[in-house]
């Protein structure tokens, strides 16, 4: 089978997702800004301007006998004058009449010649650390430059018009433009990391990653949950199980009243609204899968995707409305349901059984859910694969089938053990739990052609934990409606 991978620029998610990240951006940009202003205020070397201006004149001329060619040939010069002001000679005159301990390089690099558009003026500007040998470097630059360039070229000396003047403030560097250059630069820099790590994601993020990546449908998208764990009714009373059950056509030993413990819950999730519709319209979908689809296995690719959870709140919703449901605990190698959920001890669960320690009707247990009962995965073993393929596993998993209308299986991650591909084919469906934006796209691959290669059918993805802020990057397609539809004012 053959994977869409092409990767297209969607602008508009793009624009949710730097929304999204606004805070973090305009955090950066003020942060650079800051930091920008402290080092140009503290660090940087305050620098003082100085400049001095020459009047480019032609051959033989003064500033009182000129006449039109004089000029043109001024304007002409100015630019031949710009250089030489800059020459060897000029600049090391300069340097020595001075004292200065400066190299002709140093020197060049402080200095700069200007001629304003449509005049015969020459700027000569010094920018210096020290104001006063700023005006005097000028001031010797006019003062050589002039002679030299009377010698040279064998004209009028320049006539100055202007020497250099002590500017009492810095002109450099400019805070504020500083300040805003940082600004403007740590909030490109981190719009743009956050876009290319955005593109650079493989992760599974949504149902579109979802039908790209993996050609399968999106069952639901359960977001992060928010309720707090509540504790439910403590107690412990007796009842019969598989007489409470099943009544009409059974043989005597079906007949038969089991007493059993009734579990107590100390701790359990109490689902806020958006996330108990989310559980409904999932309950919805996996009911459209099919009448035939009685036994659903579920499994993640990595461990830590909410699986478990997933399985435990999708049973409740289901024996909600009246089916009744079991749930197995599958996962022999780390069981989390009962240390979750904060279960007491418990004195028999699925190894107990497999293992033939123990019968099937001494390890069901009353969830103190109506119409939900629930089976532990037991005491850990050396050999769970091998108790998973056991024929008692698919004995037990049959005779379920036809006192439940649900049996849900949970059952280890599939991309660390196997357990679940050998579950998986005793059931009708397979449910893959995936964490959003946590599990790279070619591993989740991975994970659905072992579950193909078990015979079973996948009945589709549960994306979980999925970011739905109403200002957030998901929140787009689902948060809007899940977050304010049913929410007490």
């Amino acid at each position: 089978m053959e994977y869409n991978t092409n990767e297209e620029i969607d602008l508009k998610e793009l624009f949710y997702l730097i929304r999204s990240k606004i805070w973090i951006i305009l955090l950066t940009g003020i942060l650079t800004a800051s930091g920008t202003g402290l080092v140009s205020s503290f660090c940087m070397t305050p620098i003082y301007t100085s400049t001095a201006k020459l009047y480019i004149l032609g051959k033989s001329a003064s500033l009182t006998d000129l006449n039109l060619s004089d000029l043109q040939l001024g304007s002409q010069l100015t630019q031949d004058y710009m250089v030489l002001v800059k020459s060897r000679p000029v600049v090391t005159q300069v340097i020595e009449n001075l004292g200065l301990d400066m190299t002709y390089e140093k020197m060049v690099s402080i200095l700069t010649t200007n001629n304003p558009s449509n005049t015969r003026i020459l700027e000569i500007r010094a920018d210096y650390p020290d104001p006063y040998l700023a005006k005097k470097i000028v001031d010797e630059f006019a003062a050589v430059s002039s002679s030299r360039i009377a010698k040279i070229m064998d004209t009028s000396e320049p006539a100055i018009v202007e020497e250099g003047f002590m500017q009492p403030y810095p002109s450099g560097p400019d805070i504020k433009k500083n300040i805003l250059i940082g600004g403007f630069l740590g909030i490109i820099l981190a719009g743009g990391l956050i876009i290319v790590l955005h593109l650079l994601n493989d992760t599974i993020k949504d149902s579109e990653d979802v039908e790209r990546y993996l050609d399968l449908n999106t069952l639901g998208l359960i977001p992060i949950e928010s309720g707090l764990a509540k504790a439910a009714e403590h107690g412990k009373r007796k009842q019969g199980l598989w007489q409470r059950r099943h009544k009409g056509n059974r043989n005597h030993k079906e007949t038969q009243a089991v007493e059993v413990d009734q579990i107590t819950f100390a701790k359990r999730e109490t689902l806020d609204y958006r996330v108990n519709e989310v559980y409904k319209t999932l309950r919805t979908n996996i009911q459209f899968c099919g009448d035939e689809v009685k036994v659903l296995t579920f499994t993640s690719c990595t461990p830590n995707e909410g699986k478990s959870s997933v399985a435990f709140n999708l049973a409740v919703s289901f024996a909600e409305t009246g089916k009744k449901v079991i749930l197995i605990d599958a996962d022999l190698r780390k069981s989390v349901l009962a240390g979750r959920y904060k279960v007491g001890a418990i004195e028999g669960g699925l190894t107990h059984y497999l293992s033939g320690q123990k019968e099937l009707n001494d390890i069901l247990l009353n969830s103190g859910i109506e119409n939900m009962d629930i089976i532990f995965a037991g005491t850990v073993v050396p050999n769970p694969a091998e108790l998973l393929e056991h024929q008692r596993f698919g004995s037990m998993v049959k005779k379920l089938r036809e006192h439940y209308d649900y049996v849900l299986i949970d059952t280890p991650p599939l991309g660390s053990v196997i357990d679940s591909a050998i579950v998986a084919k005793v059931s009708d469906g397979t449910v893959l739990v995936i964490e959003s934006n946590s599990v790279n796209y070619r591993f989740a691959r991975d994970v659905k052609i072992q579950i193909e290669k078990s015979g079973c059918r996948i009945l589709g993805v549960i994306l979980n934990k999925v970011p739905m802020e109403k200002r957030g990057y998901y929140g787009k397609y689902y948060g809007k409606y899940y977050g304010t539809y049913g929410e007490e004012k």
